[in-house]
């Protein structure tokens, strides 16, 4: 993952404006634009929202995210006021992601030379399955991310952190142990 926190603040100012029209939408992902980038198509999930949302949280001390907004003050509250729609797009998105997890595995053992970005990337969906989870439950998946986690751990090896430095608070090993992992 290769992402500054100017980037960060750009996605969660997005994303946190769409946050109700996305949840009413129904929509597990959704691709939107980020003026803020030169309206670069980015896509958002709750997953992904939960993620910046994190991320927001850790930097906000390193840059001024400031964003005038009223929308993005209430995002709790708008989660809060359609839980129900957030809970059914969590779990149909940790359905998902958990595929593409699977589907991603299977890759590894095809390829010769898996990218350090290729695995980075497809750990950034176990993360957001994480976000998900911690908020709302497991939605009786977790003997299946049990699965997932334990191929994980049998394919990879320790390593050390994935993504840059500034993002390493955000990610407490003991919690996140796939993001302190390399190909083996």
């Amino acid at each position: 993952m290769r992402i500054t926190q100017l980037e960060v603040q750009a996605i969660l100012c997005t994303e946190t404006k769409l946050l109700e029209d996305f949840l009413l939408q129904n929509e597990v992902y959704r691709q939107v634009q980020i003026e803020e980038l030169g309206n670069r198509i980015h896509l958002m999930s709750l997953g992904d929202f939960l993620e910046y949302r994190n991320l927001g949280d850790i930097i906000e001390d390193s840059i001024s995210l400031t964003v005038s907004d009223a929308n993005v003050a209430d995002w709790r509250k708008v989660l809060r006021i359609h839980q129900q729609q957030a809970k059914n797009l969590g779990e149909r998105e940790i359905k998902s992601r958990l595929g593409s997890l699977q589907w991603n595995m299977e890759d590894w053992g095809k390829e010769k030379v898996l990218s350090l970005h290729l695995f980075a990337a497809t750990m950034s969906q176990r993360v957001r399955i994480q976000r998900i989870g911690d908020m709302w439950g497991w939605f009786g998946l977790k003997n299946e991310l049990g699965e997932t986690d334990g191929r994980i751990r049998t394919l990879t090896t320790a390593g050390p952190f994935l993504w840059p430095e500034f993002l390493k608070a955000a990610y407490p090993e003991a919690q996140y142990w796939f993001l302190y992992r390399a190909i083996g």
